[in-house]
């Protein structure tokens, strides 16, 4: 499910929410019993719509980190294949550059992607917190709308939805989590290798110039 659909269903909880709330103020009494449970659904619906408005924001980020980085990747294998077909002299030397130049932007690519999707993993977690209390205001709307026979129904419908809303985000979300750290994992696998590839030529280099130094008359 995507946050399009992740917000349409908070869309409809917000209008419950005011729905219930035109509901509780069909009496003075249900009013003052009920007011603060239903603008708690219209309160956690708005939570949710923002956070979800945050999440849309960092997916279009993401999606544009993730084209160059591919591009970039195809960029790299374009070069290598030039490079293991046997390009000799000065073509050799520029295109070993090229390689090393464009492999340190590719890192650079990944950290960015890597960085976004912490962040949409942070908010995914906050739309998880968000709705951590539906059941217990979903019990609180059951023992306190019991007083109302004209409302059973109603709010009955309500707490079935809210209850529903909290299982369709709870276990999309959990599973967006968890692809979400499978690929960190794998950034940072990709990372690794190549910081220490990086690092031992960069050590490489340092030797040849010293030595060439301690060589020079």
């Amino acid at each position: 499910m995507s946050s399009k659909s992740f917000k349409v269903q908070a869309s409809k909880i917000h209008m419950m929410g005011l729905n219930a709330q035109v509901l509780a103020a069909q009496s003075e009494e249900a009013k003052a019993v009920l007011g603060v449970l239903v603008s708690e659904i219209g309160s956690m619906a708005s939570n949710t719509l923002t956070i979800l408005e945050e999440i849309d924001k960092g997916c279009l980020y993401l999606a544009k980190d993730a084209i160059d980085t591919v591009r970039a990747a195809h960029h790299l294998e374009v070069y290598q294949r030039a490079l293991d077909a046997g390009v000799q002299g000065e073509s050799c030397n520029l295109l070993i550059a090229t390689i090393d130049s464009e492999n340190r932007k590719m890192l650079q690519r990944l950290s960015t992607v890597k960085l976004r999707l912490i962040e949409y993993k942070e908010k995914l977690r906050d739309l998880q917190g968000a709705i951590l209390f539906i059941p217990a205001l979903n019990s609180l709307l059951n023992i306190n709308v019991s007083g109302f026979r004209d409302f059973i129904e109603q709010f009955k419908h309500i707490t079935e939805e809210l209850t529903s809303f909290k299982e369709v985000i709870s276990t999309t979300s959990s599973f967006m989590i968890a692809g979400i750290t499978a690929t960190i994992e794998t950034i940072d696998a990709i990372e690794s290798p190549t910081l220490h590839d990086q690092e031992q030529g960069e050590e490489t280099n340092e030797t040849e110039d010293v030595v060439t130094s301690d060589a020079a008359p």
